[in-house]
């Protein structure tokens, strides 16, 4: 099991839009498991519509890495902006 796990998120993780996200990278809620971010899309919303709560906030190192990675794929047009919801 643990072996198909690993082999998933190798294959998540070999594309670029996908960044790794580590447990310890979230300060609130603590992730239980590595994860990933995929940031090729960017949702927009009317926060003034919709109920919301924050689940934690990202270390701010993830944060750089993050926006590197979001200009990255905007200048190879691979950034896809999502604004349908507000």
């Amino acid at each position: 099991m643990l072996y198909q796990v690993i082999k998933v998120q190798n294959i998540k993780l070999k594309y670029i839009e996908n960044m790794n996200l580590l447990v310890d990278s979230i300060k609130g809620k603590k992730l239980k498991k590595e994860s990933y971010i995929k940031a090729d899309k960017l949702f927009y919303f009317n926060i003034k519509k919709m109920n919301y709560f924050i689940l934690g906030r990202i270390d701010e190192n993830v944060l750089n890495e993050l926006l590197r990675l979001i200009l990255l794929l905007s200048n190879e047009n691979k950034l896809i902006k999502v604004s349908n919801n507000l």
